[in-house]
């Protein structure tokens, strides 16, 4: 019998992992603070990717709520002395009037109401918006409908749409809510609708009302709006900037206005994703 065969087979290539795993283990147990800061890094890089992964897969991967929204823009007034702003009434009744570029305009600001239930009071965010805005907008109501001129008058009746997450969370996703009455700064309010969840938006809401402005007590000084257009078709950002800065031009020459406001178009998936692209 040859010396190779009385020592038997040569071990495989895994022969050591067990006596090199036993030895790891030993070491860790003896030095205890070694191995919690391993342990606690370890934690924090998984919790950090996963962290990573969920923000690009909602601000990167997962797509725009809104209909063709490589057409919308949010569009600013621009001040000399204070650079972008929101938008007056007036001006923005002087785009829509004045302008071609556009199909449609949508108005919102932002405010805050307090619902009022049987048993207590919950402040709800809420987003004032013009009517046909979510057609602007290509977000069509997930139930019911959107308000209509008429009840987007100065005075008109008090209606409301829910916001999705809003409505799955204090209302259990019930269809039936549509149709019912909600209060709202102690007003009733009927629920025509219930508004599509727009998670890339910060302005998503947990109510929306008609704006129900009046225009005689909204000065062009009164800056409060932000406005989203839906370029016509055929009509890019670059020849809307240029068209509406032209009509900006012209009122501050008919007003006479001795700091003329400029304007500015940004591309709104820009404004929506531009810094979390980064």
């Amino acid at each position: 019998m040859t010396d190779s065969s009385r020592r038997g087979p040569a071990p495989g290539p895994l022969a050591g992992v067990g006596k090199d795993a036993r030895i790891a283990v030993r070491r860790l147990l003896h030095d205890r603070g070694f191995t919690a800061t391993a342990l606690l890094t370890l934690a924090l890089a998984t919790g950090a990717t996963t962290a990573v992964f969920t923000l690009v897969n909602a601000v990167l991967l997962k797509p725009l709520a809104y209909r063709d929204a490589d057409r919308l823009v949010r569009i600013y007034d621009v001040q000399s002395e204070y650079g972008r702003a929101s938008v007056s009434v007036p001006e923005a009744q002087d785009w829509a009037a004045r302008s071609h570029s556009f199909s449609g305009l949508a108005l919102l600001t932002s405010t805050n109401k307090n619902l009022n239930g049987a048993d207590e009071t919950t402040r709800v965010s809420v987003q004032r918006i013009s009517a046909g805005a979510f057609r602007v907008l290509g977000l069509p109501p997930l139930i019911g409908r959107e308000f209509t001129e008429d009840e987007d008058r100065a005075g008109g009746p008090g209606v409301v749409m829910l916001g999705e997450r809003f409505w799955r969370a204090h209302f259990a996703g019930r269809p039936e809510v549509v149709g019912t009455s909600i209060r709202l700064d102690g007003r009733d309010h009927l629920v025509v609708g219930i508004a599509r969840e727009q998670p890339h938006w910060g302005g998503d809401s947990d109510a929306w009302v008609p704006l129900q402005i009046d225009p005689a007590t909204s000065p062009r000084g009164n800056h409060f709006l932000m406005v989203v257009g839906r370029l016509a078709p055929g009509v890019g950002v670059a020849a809307a900037q240029k068209e509406l800065s032209a009509v900006a031009a012209d009122v501050g020459r008919e007003l006479a206005d001795t700091s003329p406001h400029g304007v500015f178009l940004v591309p709104w998936a820009d404004e929506l994703l531009g810094e979390a692209r980064g």
